[in-house]
This record gives structure tokens, sequence and C-alpha cells, in this order.
């Protein structure tokens, strides 16, 4: 990923081109995003009617309803599928993207879909906290952070399925934020200590449907001493962008909620 990322290669990243490219602009989008769409909707509800428990993709077919079926299902999130993000990481050249496709491996089709509905249900909140620091010199870490604990603790269930991994989009993201000095290894691991907090913390007992708009705005940044919200460079060459970040130990307080 290359050095001196600023506000608007936040709107270039892989995540963001391969969900232009599928979702299309303005009020028509494109019918395989629809039908992707339809699925992410699905594993919520499916995860909501589990209470968190594991689900299957015949959870998924019968949460789509009428028009699901395991045919569309595998289009969607099968080994074979067209457009996964995983494999936008993959096809891409550089280590960090590897290595982010490396750490979301998955053997079974439905937990590349919750991979996939974690990064749809993430953007809103991603999206917000961009419009909220447009024309920063800078973008804070810290309120990346803070929107991304927010998601966790609205969308606890969902959040926490797959062992609280994060966003694949939200691993780019922050290697970007750090202009390529945190090794994406070591962010897929911070983040995962944000959500699992931020999801333990939550007083909602079910994940909210993201509405889909990008209006919903993330949450003022509440006070906290979480050591999650820190960043884990040990270096004397601290990153501006981290610089209203605590240091690390792990606990979040629970963020407002953002509606959908």
């Amino acid at each position: 990923m290359p050095r001196g990322r600023s506000f608007y290669d936040l709107h270039d990243t892989i995540a963001a081109r391969w969900r232009a490219t599928l979702a299309g602009s303005g009020s028509s989008p494109r019918p395989h995003w629809i039908t992707k769409v339809a699925h992410y909707r699905a594993v919520v509800d499916a995860l909501t009617r589990a209470g968190g428990g594991p689900i299957t993709w015949r959870d998924v077919v019968t949460a789509v309803g009428p028009r699901g079926s395991a045919s569309t299902f595998y289009d969607v999130a099968g080994r074979h599928a067209k457009y996964r993000l995983v494999d936008a990481y993959r096809n891409a050249s550089d280590a960090n993207s590897l290595q982010i496709a490396l750490d979301y491996h998955r053997t079974a089709a439905i937990d590349h879909l919750i991979d996939e509905t974690k990064a749809w249900s993430f953007w809103e909140y991603r999206e917000a906290f961009l419009r909220t620091h447009r024309g920063a010199d800078r973008l804070p870490t810290g309120g990346y952070l803070h929107a991304l604990a927010a998601w966790a603790g609205v969308n606890p269930l969902l959040a926490a399925a797959l062992d609280h991994a994060p966003p694949m989009c939200a691993v780019e993201d922050l290697v970007a934020l750090h202009q390529g000095d945190l090794a994406a290894i070591r962010a897929q691991r911070w983040l995962t200590d944000v959500v699992r907090e931020a999801a333990h913390r939550s007083d909602s007992p079910a994940p909210s449907r993201p509405s889909g708009s990008v209006d919903t705005p993330v949450p003022a940044r509440t006070a906290t001493s979480s050591p999650c919200l820190a960043s884990p460079r040990r270096s004397a060459e601290h990153s501006p962008a981290a610089d209203d970040v605590r240091r690390p130990g792990c606990a979040l307080s629970t963020p407002a909620p953002v509606g959908s």
C-alpha cells in the first residue's frame, strides 16, 4: 500500500473501488449488488434469530425469503463466486492487501458472506467519519476507531461473529491512516480488540439493520480510557494521526447509539 495516503485516498481504497464497481452510481444499483445486499440483510436477520449463535447457508437462504436459493447463495458467496471482496484483496499486488486476503481466508462460504456483511454494515459509519473530517490535513486515527466501536456497539451480534473479526475495509483503512507504517496483521489484531470490547460492553441485545444510507452520523466521541483505542506503535516517531489515541490495554466505554 503506497505511502502518503490522504483523506481522498480513503475514497480510492480497494474496498471503496470494489463497492463502487458493484453498487454503481445514482439511484439504480446494479442487479448483482441488489442480490448481495439482500444476502447481507439476511445474515443480520439470521444472526438475530440465532441470538448470535452459528448460522448456516440454509439460515441465510430462509431469511432471504421466497427468492432465496442455494444456487444464488453460492453465486454470491461460494468459492467460485464473482466479485468477492476477499478476492479483490487477493488480486492486489502489495503485501498488506495480500495479508488481508490471507487473514480473511475462510473455508466456509457462510463465513465469507459474514465478512462482507460486516464491511457493508460498517460502511455508513466509515462514510460519516469521512464527512466529519472533510478537509482535515490528517484524519484522526482515534476518531476512526470510535466510529468502528460505535458500529460494534450498535451491532454486537454481527460484530462478535467470526471471533470479533473487524470489517476487512477497516484493516485497509487503518494501514492507510498510518501511511503504511502499520502492518496489516497488526492492524487486524488491534481492530479485533476494539470490536471485541465494544461488542461486549453494548447494552443492545441485537444488531440493527443498516439503512443503506450514508447520512447516519457517527456519534460524538465519548471520553474513554480504553487502551484498545491506543496506537500499538512504540517508536519515538509517533504518527500525528494517532495523537488523540490513548495507551493500550483494553476497555471501551459503550458508544452512543447510531440511528439506522
